[in-house]
């Protein structure tokens, strides 16, 4: 997981909510007369988030809640350039929430604008997300069970990032390396508070993230398997260069600590020097 904070905009900000009330969409009038009230709870966004023991209260504008949406769904010209421009953010090379490798192009609003739609203009509630964690997170937030949010917002925290992975591959017969199994340790840094620990765990469990990243790993080695078989090009040479290139990954990246755990096994180290160009 990468850090985002830089993503965050001030506390707040309502430069979107301008572009919405600055429209020509018939619905203005009304979202004019809700500014004060939006207002409001954009600077209650933040004490919300901290508020890590009870889930918030029930929107108070949830009679608006149709108009309000309409504005992230539909928005005016100059609104939709900002949304397309967040939703396409090309320095994301994987997914803030989970680790995923590759552009995340879903925006999610991390306090589901379904039921509390006045952040549906918020930018700082706008996380880009993959597929899969927004399939898994949808509407979701609070853990009763818990007592706890069941994610951690990445603009607002950088502890995802913090967090380290190592895959152990196991290849019971060094003959067929084809056959192999997979595990995927999460470290989570030892200083880290109990508090935060539990809810680091709840997040990983809640988005399935070791399933999601074993699978990658499992189908990224088979990939390195088959280019190793055709004999073109020195497969541990790229899988050491492929770690230093993305040295500022190694901790969390899926494709990369998978890399490293395929060049320090001493199996597929004898299987790539035996099957060089």
């Amino acid at each position: 997981m990468i850090d985002v904070k830089g993503l965050r905009t001030r506390k707040g900000s309502d430069d979107w909510l301008e572009l919405a009330i600055n429209s020509n969409k018939d619905t203005v009038d009304q979202l004019k007369e809700l500014k004060p009230i939006i207002k409001f709870f954009y600077n209650k966004y933040e004490r919300l988030l901290r508020n890590q023991v009870s889930e918030p209260q029930t929107s108070a504008v949830l009679a608006h809640s149709a108009m309000l949406k309409s504005y992230y769904t539909s928005p005016p010209k100059d609104l939709g350039i900002q949304i397309k421009a967040r939703r396409e953010n090309d320095e994301l090379s994987q997914c803030p929430f989970c680790g995923r490798p590759g552009y995340p192009r879903i925006l999610d609003h991390f306090l589901p604008k379904n039921r509390w739609p006045e952040y549906s203009l918020l930018k700082n509630n706008l996380v880009n997300q993959c597929s899969a964690c927004s399939s898994k997170k949808g509407e979701s937030y609070f853990c009763i069970k818990n007592s706890s949010p069941k994610f951690i917002h990445p603009i607002y925290s950088s502890v995802l990032s913090k967090l380290e992975l190592e895959f152990s591959i196991n290849i019971p017969n060094p003959l067929d390396i084809k056959q192999f199994e997979i595990s995927l340790e999460i470290k989570i840094p030892p200083h880290y508070s109990v508090k935060t620990q539990k809810r680091v765990k709840l997040h990983i469990q809640s988005l399935e993230i070791r399933k999601y990243a074993i699978e990658h790993a499992e189908r990224t080695y088979l990939e390195w398997i088959k280019k190793s078989l055709l004999r073109r090009v020195d497969i541990l040479d790229m899988l050491k260069n492929n770690i230093i290139l993305n040295d500022k990954l190694h901790n969390n990246d899926w494709t990369i600590c998978l890399q490293k755990a395929m060049s320090q096994h001493p199996i597929l180290i004898r299987h790539f020097k035996e099957h060089l160009p």
